[in-house]
């Protein structure tokens, strides 16, 4: 292994002025992020202010508090709380889901259009392998194979 050469007293003055001056560049950036953070804290002390003691707050911000807190503690997520009443409404979701998603391209075996489809990829196909050479037809079939796992030689059987 090679020696390390030892640092001398500039090399060691420089880094150190490098790291001064990196860290002198972080300052600006910390404070911005501080002046932030102090701004956010405020809005959650008067947030929660406001939810401990309602009527300190402004009449503007004290209008529809009420309100929302009922409706907040009737139905948080917007489903009922009625097991049954849960379970038809997802049913009745993913019966729609399924009724919209059918058929929605003519590969589907269920679209309208889906023979005339089949006959115009058959037909593209078939144009796209005319084109191609002997030597380029073998090496499209043998990756085809490959990546089967499929071997790419025949071999006789005695």
């Amino acid at each position: 292994m090679p020696k390390r050469e030892k640092r001398t007293t500039e090399d060691l003055d420089e880094l150190h002025l490098h790291a001064r001056m990196g860290r002198a560049a972080l300052i600006p950036g910390m404070q911005r992020a501080i002046e932030i953070m102090q701004r956010e804290l405020d809005k959650m002390r008067l947030d929660l202010m406001g939810l401990e003691a309602p009527e300190k707050q402004p009449e503007s911000k004290r209008k529809n508090f009420g309100t929302i807190l009922e409706k907040i503690r009737k139905q948080p997520s917007g489903w009922s709380s009625d097991p049954e009443e849960r379970k038809r409404e997802m049913a009745r979701r993913m019966a729609a889901h399924q009724k919209k998603a059918k058929g929605l391209h003519p590969r589907d075996a269920d679209h309208p259009d889906h023979a005339k489809w089949l006959r115009k990829m058959r037909r593209v196909s078939k144009r796209t392998w005319e084109k191609l050479s002997p030597a380029e037809r073998n090496e499209r079939q043998n990756k085809m194979r490959a990546a089967r796992g499929l071997p790419t030689v025949r071999l006789a059987v005695a």
